[in-house]
């Protein structure tokens, strides 16, 4: 039992987090804003429906390390260079982090604190674009 209870909370978000990745790939077109407001938003509604910690915090996670890796390898082409790697692993890496910790918070049950986190990442990511 504790087998696919664990095999559920780690197939399940990965499910959910490639289709957050596809959704925010084909929303950057024509509407680029709407990112900025769904990615911080997913592991809130998902740790509040769930009440799954791992999963919640891998929904946190795994879309801003895919746009890592997508930066990394097709946007940018540097990927061999130290300065891009040191430019980019803390900016991501900090939205990784302050994602996961909005699923963890929100799968405990603790709404306000889980919003504090969706604004510090939103603040993140526009002082990263200024």
């Amino acid at each position: 039992m504790e087998k696919n209870k664990l095999i559920l909370s780690v197939i399940l978000p990965l499910i959910v987090s490639s289709l957050i990745i596809s959704a925010v790939i084909v929303a950057i077109g024509p509407y680029g804003i709407l990112p900025i407001f769904i990615l911080p938003m997913l592991p809130i509604v998902y740790g509040q429906i769930t009440r799954d910690r791992t999963g919640s915090i891998l929904v946190g996670i795994l879309p801003i390390m895919a746009g890592l890796i997508i930066d990394m390898l097709l946007i940018s082409g540097q990927l061999y260079s130290i300065r891009h790697i040191f430019y980019l692993v803390p900016y991501y890496g900090s939205l990784s982090v302050v994602g996961g910790l909005e699923g963890h918070f929100a799968s405990k049950g603790e709404l306000k604190v889980a919003i504090g986190f969706g604004i510090l990442w939103i603040m993140i990511l526009v002082v990263h674009w200024l």
